[in-house]
């Protein structure tokens, strides 16, 4: 018996063989991987697979008001909205705002230095500083994306 190692799913002690979200690390019993099998062929439990799923679409609509739309900031309300309706279309699911939130914590943004409230009440603005520039890449095509890819470009 393993000590103490329960399964995330059932709560079931783990006598034998188990699996670990490579993301999370909460821990699956070989009956309840058999019923997640996002477990056994991506390595990831499905809320994790959900999160890396609204990290793109929450970068695609980023990079887009980075770099085509040229803005510097952007409030956090209307970022959610924008974000939310992407994952509508485009895998038909919602984005929950604690999944947006995580996104934007793995992306770097912080309060205070990159999510700033407009007054003592106000709303909250996401600050697009060079740092997350930096982690959000420009959309495919881009002519900053092909200097970037290619650095010894003569001029």
């Amino acid at each position: 018996m393993r000590d103490g190692l329960k399964c995330g799913v059932c709560g079931r002690e783990i006598h034998e063989s188990y699996y670990r979200c490579g993301e999370c690390g909460k821990v699956y019993c070989l009956s309840c991987a058999e019923r997640n099998p996002t477990i056994k062929s991506l390595g990831v439990c499905p809320d994790c697979e959900e999160t890396y799923e609204a990290e793109i679409i929450v970068k695609q609509v980023l990079a887009k008001m980075i770099y085509e739309e040229k803005l510097e900031g952007a409030p956090l309300s209307t970022v959610l909205k924008v974000c939310k309706k992407a994952a509508k279309d485009e895998w038909g699911q919602e984005l929950s705002p604690q999944k947006f939130g995580r996104v934007l914590r793995d992306l770097g943004f912080r309060e205070k230095k990159t999510i700033k409230r407009i007054g003592r009440r106000g709303a909250r603005l996401l600050v697009f500083s060079s740092f997350i520039k930096h982690k959000i890449p420009p959309p495919e095509g881009e002519p900053e994306k092909q200097e970037q890819l290619n650095p010894f470009k003569s001029g």
